[in-house]
């Protein structure tokens, strides 16, 4: 039997403010009692900084487990290793944790609804990139688009009001 969950994105170019935004959603889902999961995608290149290289987990890793846990006191840390991870695989490993629902930063491309933010009119392009878009989040003048729009200069309660009703209506996802 699968799970379903809900997805959101939110994309946006490099220093768009999408972890501020993404901070912003799991404070507002909490407080509504959702379990929220995130996913990250580290777009800047090169592999991410492991732990401290004598840590029994690492020293494990090290010695080739493709995936290494911890557990102590209700937090589990882990960290596993391919080639490559799709979207999709991390969202069924999300799924685990049994969220009602799973944030996304990245992935620009892949087809979940999403939070689009722009940074000026110089990042309007990204409006033509990507699909299934929401809303948009913009600093500065008002993007040409008929989408949803809210200024990232103006009160944040009020975009986090339309997303989180997005949210609350949104299954997009069933995990198998």
């Amino acid at each position: 039997m699968g799970k379903h969950c809900r997805v959101l994105q939110v994309v946006g170019f490099k220093h768009a403010g999408k972890t501020t935004v993404m901070e912003r959603l799991v404070q507002a889902l909490s407080m509504k009692d959702m379990r929220v999961a995130t996913l990250k995608h580290h777009g800047h290149g090169g592999e991410l900084v492991p732990p401290e290289p004598q840590t029994d987990s690492e020293r494990l890793k090290q010695a080739g487990a493709v995936s290494s846990a911890v557990e102590g006191e209700g937090m589990l840390q882990l960290s596993a290793k391919t080639n490559t991870w799709s979207l999709n695989q991390l969202l069924r490993l999300q799924a685990r944790m049994e969220p009602d629902v799973v944030l996304v930063e990245g992935w620009k491309h892949e087809d979940y609804k999403k939070v689009v933010l722009l940074r000026g009119r110089e990042d309007e392009e990204l409006l033509a990139q990507v699909r299934n878009i929401c809303c948009v989040l913009y600093w500065g003048d008002h993007p040409q688009t008929t989408l949803p729009s809210f200024s990232l200069d103006e009160d944040p309660d009020v975009y986090m009001r339309f997303i989180v009703s997005q949210v609350e209506d949104s299954y997009e996802f069933k995990f198998i």
